[in-house]
């Protein structure tokens, strides 16, 4: 079921976003230290192949790789207080719920970042905490750390299992030491592991993110994705219930799980972030849920013990294959066409707009049009598109969603950007081929008007028209600076100026809306 939806559910916005990150990385752009190591990691992927079909298989492949590495993590974990049996239930449980299994293999940090600070608590959990051992799971933990900033929501789960250790160990003062001696290495790491990735940032300003993060990073009571919780819960039933019954069972069993209980109330406190963290969308439970599945140890130890492991298997693959035959699969199919005609259009590293990185190879020009990224806009923290437009050369808006459709259509009303960057879109792009729209100017027969170029380069002539009084015909080509121009159709038909020299449409057609799919 994994394999079937990692290779065709339709790639979701992040993903577009995250891919783009690696070609900037690749050409020197990349402004951001933070929350973009994947796109190291995933750095020669490019090199393979120019084909961008082919480069999201691979980056799938690699989510399923690292969705493997999860499900292993949960496994180590909870063989520390579970019997195998429940531990591979545990990691069935995680591996089975809805969301892991729609999102589980994108191309994001989630499971990646789940799986490697897991593997670093089972070090704690699990060995006898020599220098070697140790160094092993700090390295792991420090990678792990540096491919998310929400990291931080798992600080509860080494709490948890420090405590555990300190309860269990006769001697305290050496245990402590070992622990501390951990945490020193994970921040010497991690530190390191920044500094290297951020020789190839250009700019980067490591503090400015960090506040960033900070500031929109929690909330309570009004955030974007609290609706979510109880969808996630009723796909991911068998686990969903678990979670909600564990507090309960820790605390009947208080005292019976001398030890345990410390570990467990670690791995499942992350649960809580749903009441204040921002970004919960459902992707986000490919992360939350593996900690949540360690937890449940307890409970599913009880439920195997009275019932079976077999019967527990059923009922969460049940649920799993509910959710997989609801799949809907043309989505993905429409992407790849929009993403070659695109290719075709504009094969080289133009600027251009749109609301996600869609076409990654692209120089993507304007901000990253989240919820986030819109407050950020309205509040004079991103560059606006007017202003982008006077500065750098932007032939191309691939227009995709509703905000930039309704920006791009001069009948609409939209209040998703400025009037001044709304009334620049309009008055510098024409539509080309479906969702892409290309610099230019249309005239109307026997139209005179005065445009003002925003975007220079090299214009293809459609039809007859006076350029600066240049009498120019279909296929002539004129080089324009920025200003005004004065322009006229002389033969009482259509006419045009789009941006390129005899730019040819893609051969197929535009593929059909959608071009997204909800989470």
């Amino acid at each position: 079921m994994h394999g079937d939806i990692a290779f065709n559910r339709a790639i979701n916005w992040d993903e577009f976003y995250h891919h783009s990150l690696i070609y900037d990385l690749l050409s020197g752009e990349l402004s951001q230290t933070f929350q973009t190591f994947m796109a190291r990691i995933y750095s020669w992927v490019p090199g393979l192949t120019s084909d961008i079909k082919s480069q999201f298989l691979i980056l799938r492949i690699g989510g399923l790789a690292t969705l493997l590495i999860a499900a292993i993590s949960i496994f180590l974990c909870t063989r520390a207080f579970a019997s195998r049996s429940t531990s591979l239930v545990c990691s069935l449980s995680y591996l089975g719920a809805g969301y892991v299994l729609q999102h589980g293999a994108s191309y994001r940090a989630d499971t990646l970042a789940a799986g490697g600070l897991l593997l670093g608590a089972s070090v704690l959990l699990r060995t006898d905490l020599r220098f070697a051992w140790l160094a092993i799971g700090a390295t792991i933990t420090a990678l792990a750390s540096m491919l998310t900033i929400k990291v931080v929501l798992f600080a509860p789960i080494f709490a948890g299992v420090a405590l555990y250790r300190l309860s269990k160990s006769n001697g305290k003062i050496g245990t402590l030491k070992s622990l501390v001696l951990f945490v020193g290495l994970t921040v010497v790491i991690w530190m390191a592991g920044i500094y290297f990735h951020s020789q190839s940032v250009k700019e980067a300003d490591p503090t400015e993110v960090v506040s960033l993060s900070l500031r929109v990073m929690f909330g309570f009571g009004d955030l974007p994705y609290y609706s979510v919780i109880p969808i996630a819960a009723i796909l991911s039933l068998p686990l969903a219930i678990a979670i909600l019954i564990t507090p309960i069972v820790l605390l009947i069993k208080n005292k019976e799980m001398r030890h345990d209980k410390y570990a467990i109330w670690g791995f499942w406190l992350p649960v809580l972030s749903l009441a204040f963290y921002h970004n919960t969308a459902p992707y986000f439970y490919a992360y939350l849920l593996a900690p949540l599945a360690v937890a449940c140890a307890p409970v599913f130890e009880w439920f195997c013990k009275r019932y079976s492991p077999a019967f527990l298997g059923v009922l969460i693959l049940l649920n799993a294959g509910a959710v997989w035959s609801l799949e809907e699969r043309q989505t993905l199919k429409n992407q790849m066409a929009l993403l070659k005609g695109v290719q075709s259009i504009a094969p080289n590293r133009y600027g251009y707009f749109d609301a996600n990185g869609m076409a990654g190879w692209l120089k993507k020009e304007n901000h990253f049009t989240t919820l986030v990224g819109q407050d950020r806009y309205w509040h004079n923290e991103v560059p606006r598109y007017a202003d982008v437009m006077a500065a750098k050369a932007v032939p191309l808006v691939l227009a995709t969603d509703p905000a930039f459709e309704g920006a791009l259509d001069h009948e609409a009303e939209t209040t998703a950007f400025f009037a001044a960057d709304r009334d620049a879109l309009r008055e510098s792009y024409i539509p080309f081929w479906g969702p892409v729209h290309l610099a230019g100017k249309e005239l109307e027969p026997g139209e005179q008007a005065t445009w003002n170029v925003r975007v220079p380069g090299p214009y293809t002539v459609s039809g007859h028209v006076l350029v600066e009084g240049m009498d120019m015909e279909t296929g002539d080509v004129i080089e324009l600076q920025r200003g005004q121009i004065v322009l006229a159709e002389t033969h009482g038909a259509p006419a045009a100026l789009t941006w390129g020299d005899n730019i040819a449409k893609p051969t197929h057609a535009p593929p059909p809306r959608p071009y997204w799919t909800g989470f």
